[in-house]
C-alpha cells in the first residue's frame, strides 16, 4: 500500500433499552447469521447492508476488490450480498463482535480523543509487534474495510 492513512470512524448504537442480549449472540451461530439485525438496530449503522457485492464491484470505478478477491480473504458475504454478518460475526472475541479476516492482525481501535491509543508503526515496519489484545477489546476494523475496499492501491 502506498502511505495513506486511514481512519475510520464508525457510530455505535446501543440496543433497545429492553433487550438485554443482542441475538447475534444469543442464537447458535448458522441462526444468528440470519438475524434480522434490523429488528432492534434499526437501520442504525455507516455502511449499507442487503447489497450485492458482485454488483457493486462490477460498476468498475475501482474503490471494490474483485468478488473472488474478496471471499478468498475471508469476507462472509450472505448470498453474495453484504449484511449485518459480513462485518460482525457471532463468534468473533472483539467488542462489537467485529470480524476480522482470517489471517490478518486484530489491532486496538484509535480513540482521536486519547493520544495514547495512536499506534506507532516504527516498531511494526522493524518486525516487533504488540502483544495479544484480550478478549472484548474494541479493536479497528480497517482489516475488514481493506478486505472489500481497494483504497490507496
Amino acid at each position: 500500500m502506498r502511505g495513506f492513512v486511514l481512519v475510520v470512524l464508525t457510530v455505535i448504537t446501543g440496543q433497545s433499552s429492553d433487550q438485554t442480549e443482542c441475538a447475534l449472540t444469543a442464537l447458535p451461530p448458522d441462526d444468528a447469521r440470519k438475524a434480522g439485525c434490523g429488528a432492534c438496530h434499526g437501520g442504525h449503522g455507516s455502511h449499507p447492508v442487503g447489497v450485492d457485492y458482485g454488483s457493486a464491484a462490477a460498476r468498475g470505478d475501482g474503490r471494490f476488490r474483485l468478488l473472488a478477491d474478496v471471499v478468498e480473504r475471508g469476507v462472509y458475504l450472505v448470498d453474495g450480498r453484504v449484511e449485518c454478518v459480513t462485518c460482525h460475526d457471532p463468534s468473533s472475541r472483539w467488542k462489537y463482535h467485529i470480524a476480522i479476516p482470517p489471517g490478518e492482525m486484530a489491532r486496538a481501535a484509535v480513540d482521536l480523543a486519547q493520544p495514547s491509543t495512536y499506534e506507532d508503526l516504527s516498531d511494526w515496519r522493524k518486525g516487533k509487534l504488540p502483544p495479544p489484545l484480550p478478549a472484548g477489546t474494541a479493536v479497528t476494523p480497517t482489516p475488514l474495510c481493506m478486505a472489500c475496499h481497494a483504497i490507496g492501491e
